[in-house]
């Protein structure tokens, strides 16, 4: 019994150390939190996962200009008319 009190007790600090080393959503800037507001619709789990994870703000803007890259519906034209047309 004292074994499997051992066992969970270390299983739930394992679980509580993980649940506070993962980066969260509010301990981003303000831009980059307003950037994953307005997206909330049509960013993947994958994608606010990655974004949330990016330690820099530099890594940041290039995440969320390679995110509106992908999305743009005529690449040879300088307007990003998905971008534009979802903002709006």
């Amino acid at each position: 019994m004292r074994k499997a009190a051992g066992c969970l007790a270390l299983a739930a600090l394992v679980l509580g150390a993980a649940c506070f080393l993962r980066p969260a959503l509010s301990d981003l800037d303000p831009e980059s939190r307003e950037f994953v507001s307005k997206v909330r619709y049509i960013i993947s789990k994958e994608e606010k996962a990655a974004f949330i994870r990016l330690k820099t703000a530099d890594d940041r803007n290039a995440f969320i200009e390679d995110f509106w890259a992908k999305r743009d519906s005529d690449p040879e034209t300088d307007l990003n008319e998905f971008k534009v047309e979802y903002l709006t």
